[in-house]
Formats: C-alpha cells, sequence, structure tokens
C-alpha cells in the first residue's frame, strides 16, 4: 500500500473530527430533494457522497444498477425514495462531515472513528521499541494503517527476507469492523500480504433513537470497548511476536518458494477467474514473474501483492494484497484445481 507523512495523516483524522456530526433520522424527516441532495427536518440539505448513495439504496431495496438508471431521468430518483422513505418507520443514523453526507446507516450503529481508535492504539505500538509506520491512508470507506517489526526479520529464500508486521483498518462508514491482521512484508519489492485476522470489533450497539444523546451514548460505550479491544491487542502481539509464532507464519512461504508452476499463464487465468482480477492486474502477475524469473507458487502470490505497487486506489490494493495470501495459503487441494 502507499505510504503517507503520519503527522499530516493524524491532522487530517483530527479536522474530520471536528467537523463530523451524527444525526438519528426518522425515515419520515428524510426527504431527496434532487438526485444528489438529502434534506432533513429542522437541519440542513446535505450532499450524498458514493458510499452513501449506495447505502440509501440498499436500506430501501432499491437496486443499485436502478438507481444509478434514474439519476438522469428527471425527477424519477426523487420519486422513488422519497415515497419508499414517506411509508417507512424505521429509524436512520445518518453520519455528516460538513455539507457531505458520508454515511447512511441502520440506528444499531456503533461510531467507533478512526482518530479515537488511533490515540487507543498507537501507545500499544509504542510499547516495541522498533516498530515502525511504513503505511497511513484514507479513503472514504476505510482507513488504514500498517507498521512493521523489523526484529522479526527472516530469510525465506537465500538474499529474500521478509519482516512480520499488522495492518488496522477501520471504517467510519459501516463497511467493516475495527480489524488488526497479521501482515507479511517481502523486503526485496516492499510487497505486503495480509493474512489472517488476530481481532476486530464490530461496529455493533443497542438500538438508539432520537431522543438518546449520541456524544454521551458514542463516548462512555465506545471508550470501555475500546479499552478492552487494545488490552487483547497487547497480549495478542506480544504472543505473535514469539519466535516460534514468526516460524508457522512464514513456513507457508517457505514450502510455496519450493512448489514449481509448469504453465504460469494457465494458472494465472484460473487465479483471475476465482480472485475477480482484470486483465491489467492479471497481466501485471506475468510480468512480475518473468522480471523475477520466479515460476512457483511464491512466484504467482508475490505477482498479485505486486500488483499493489502500480495501482493508485488504496481499497484495492488491500484486497490484493489480501488475495495474495489466500493464494499462498490454498491447500493442496484448493492449488490442484488452479493449476489444473
Amino acid at each position: 500500500m502507499q505510504t503517507s507523512n503520519f503527522e499530516t495523516f493524524m491532522d487530517r483524522l483530527a479536522t474530520i473530527e471536528r467537523e463530523k456530526n451524527d444525526y438519528v433520522v426518522p425515515a419520515g424527516k428524510l426527504s431527496m430533494v434532487d438526485p444528489t441532495t438529502v434534506h432533513v427536518d429542522t437541519l440542513s440539505n446535505f450532499s450524498l457522497n458514493p458510499v452513501a448513495h449506495s447505502q440509501l439504496a440498499a436500506k430501501l431495496d432499491i437496486p443499485k444498477k436502478y438507481y444509478d438508471r434514474i439519476q438522469t431521468i428527471d425527477g424519477l430518483r426523487e420519486h422513488n425514495v422519497n415515497t419508499l422513505l414517506q411509508n417507512n418507520e424505521s429509524n436512520y443514523t445518518l453520519r455528516t462531515v460538513g455539507g457531505t453526507a458520508r454515511a447512511f446507516l441502520s440506528d444499531r450503529y456503533l461510531p467507533v472513528d478512526n482518530y479515537m481508535v488511533l490515540n487507543e492504539v498507537m501507545p500499544v505500538f509504542k510499547q516495541f521499541p522498533d516498530v515502525q509506520i511504513t503505511s497511513s491512508v484514507l479513503t472514504d470507506k476505510r482507513m488504514y494503517m500498517q507498521v512493521v517489526f523489523p526484529h522479526t526479520r527472516k530469510d525465506i529464500t537465500v538474499g529474500d527476507p521478509v519482516q512480520y508486521g499488522l495492518t488496522l483498518t477501520n471504517s467510519e462508514v459501516g463497511l467493516g469492523a475495527i480489524k488488526v491482521e497479521s501482515t507479511i512484508w517481502r523486503l526485496v519489492c516492499q510487497n505486503g500480504m495480509i493474512g489472517k485476522s488476530i481481532v476486530n470489533r464490530k461496529h455493533v450497539g443497542r438500538r438508539i433513537t432520537e431522543d438518546d444523546n449520541m456524544e454521551m451514548f458514542r463516548k462512555e460505550t465506545v471508550q470501555t470497548d475500546l479499552k478492552a479491544f487494545v488490552m487483547k491487542l497487547v497480549d495478542i502481539i506480544q504472543y505473535s511476536l514469539q519466535e516460534a509464532q514468526l516460524e508457522a507464519m512464514y513456513a507457508p512461504m517457505r514450502l510455496a518458494s519450493g512448489i514449481q508452476v509448469a504453465e504460469p499463464e494457465a494458472v494465472i487465468e484460473n487465479i483471475t477467474k476465482r480472485y475477480n482480477l482484470n486483465g491489467v492486474e492479471s497481466q501485471h502477475v506475468l510480468r512480475n514473474m518473468l522480471a523475477e524469473n520466479n515460476w512457483t507458487k511464491y512466484g504467482i502470490a508475490n505477482g498479485i501483492t505486486n500488483v499493489a505497487h502500480v495501482i493508485d486506489i488504496p481499497d484495492r490494493q488491500y484486497e490484493l494484497e489480501k488475495i495474495g495470501n489466500e493464494v499462498l495459503n490454498t491447500t493442496p487441494a484448493q492449488w490442484e484445481l488452479l493449476v489444473a
């Protein structure tokens, strides 16, 4: 994934923290005033970003393809949305920053936001003297932060070292829990393979209403939950940094480095279909294997994660880093299907 200056990153999160507002709104007090704007009674108008558009359509059971198509027909999207809202008794959580609606969620959504998460988690990482922040990225969908522990460096093959690290993700717009996932960095090309989730916390709480004090609810409940999450995180990181655990994580890479691929083009075609790679991505995998002269299962997995270096879409970079790890850790039976 891409890297960014961490101080600038935190400044951006702090700005969002200051400008955000959350509203629990009955459906009857919401209306769409034009194809891109909703009005909340007694409050204001808010422009919907792409995430909020998708969530509004989903909450009202409007197929997204149809929702997108009717934007260009005068008054049709507004008519569909407003008719369904006015015949609906649900409450919704509308998350906004400034004049933009960034999420349209259920009334059970528990806001656990990026700035708060990092304020709790960073002291955990700082307990480990050699920890390094390698990436910090924010999109409309998620926050990503990646760290490595340089003392965990080991060679997979001669001259091909890796290091263990973690990927922290969170979504303020209902697209994922707070999650910490094991990550292994290949130092030759700075590829990252994102593995299993080692701890996560879903954004679900009790049902809330207009009458609840959302700020008080958020501060009291979220802080308690986060402290429990952080205590668990400390224990898990310390456990994962033990020599035996590191060796267990590196073992599949060493194994894969010895599995030759006789027909790489056919295997990459099967992987492309199985994991929904596009044409450009699959071609890059083959070119990367050729450049490294590495015609193994390990070479294919690294080719997939290397694609993250040539695209500028953080959400897709994250997906590719997970796909590379999934391919690396396929069982013998699953691998046989991919090489068939």
